[in-house]
């Protein structure tokens, strides 16, 4: 009897099973509209994210899911300032705009979607 090809049964535990998570699902649907967007507009015409939430409507460049159920974005107010809020998605609403290109909207602002930040409470291990 050969044993050279002979190798035992991989008792590893399996791997659980990824499931989307609300947040990651939403970051995901807006990453896809935004790509759309992207695509189909104008030259002359920048796309722009809006929040609505508890603190109004504001324009927002950044946002991530930072849990199963909640996002944190950074907002700029009209004065120029920013602003990080944490919501759960249920209280979330965004608004993709396209809007000409012009001296106050040069076009060249970054929209960054982000599945999971670095440093978020997922990443802390209680001691």
């Amino acid at each position: 009897m050969n044993f050279n090809s002979f190798s035992a049964p991989d008792f590893s535990p399996p791997k659980p099973p990824k499931f989307p998570t609300p947040a990651s699902k939403l970051i995901e649907e807006m990453k896809f509209q935004m790509a759309y967007l992207e695509s189909t507009k104008p030259t002359d015409q920048v796309l722009r994210i809006c929040y609505g939430g508890a603190f109004g409507v504001i324009r927002t460049g950044h946002i991530a899911s930072i849990g199963q159920d909640l996002l944190r974005m950074v907002v700029k107010h009209e004065d120029g300032t920013f602003s990080s809020i944490f919501a759960p998605v249920s209280q979330c609403s965004f608004m993709f705009s396209l809007v000409p290109k012009t001296q106050d909207e040069p076009g060249d602002e970054k929209i960054v979607l982000l599945f999971k930040e670095e440093g978020s409470p997922q990443d802390k291990k209680s001691t």
